[in-house]
C-alpha cells in the first residue's frame, strides 16, 4: 500500500479524489463507443459513424464487465497496460491478454449483432 501510495498519490500520476467505483455508466459506454469508432470526413462518413457508434454503444453494453473494465481503463483512462495491471491487481501480460480478448468479443458482438464485419 505504501508503494501504491507513493506512486500514484505523491507522483500525482493520479488524483485520489476522484478516484470512483469502477462502476460504468451510460456516459463511459457512449464516450468509449465514440473513441473506438473511426471517425469520417464526409456525410456519409459521419452518417457511417453516427450507426457505428449506436452499434457499438449496443455491443459494449452487452460485454461481460471485466471486459468493459479493461476498455475504460486503456482507452477512456488512457492508462499503460503496467498501470493497469496495478489497478487490477494482475501481471501485465494478462491485462494485455485480456485487452486483445475484449476487443475481439467487442468486434464479434458488432459484426454478429448486425451480421456484416467491422473494419
Amino acid at each position: 500500500m505504501i508503494d501504491l501510495h507513493r506512486r500514484h498519490v505523491v507522483a500525482r500520476k493520479r488524483s485520489v479524489r476522484r478516484e470512483v467505483a469502477r462502476a460504468f455508466s451510460d456516459t463511459s459506454s457512449d464516450t468509449l463507443a465514440e473513441r473506438l469508432a473511426a471517425r469520417g470526413s464526409s456525410p456519409s462518413h459521419d452518417a457511417q459513424r453516427t450507426e457505428l457508434r449506436a452499434r457499438m454503444r449496443q455491443a459494449i453494453d452487452q460485454l461481460p464487465p471485466r471486459d468493459r473494465e479493461v476498455l475504460v481503463l486503456r482507452h477512456l483512462e488512457q492508462l499503460t497496460m503496467r498501470e493497469i495491471a496495478t489497478v487490477l491487481t494482475m501481471n501485465e501480460s494478462a491485462v494485455k491478454v485480456r485487452h486483445l480478448r475484449a476487443l475481439r468479443r467487442l468486434r464479434e458482438l458488432v459484426a454478429g449483432e448486425f451480421g456484416e464485419g467491422v473494419s
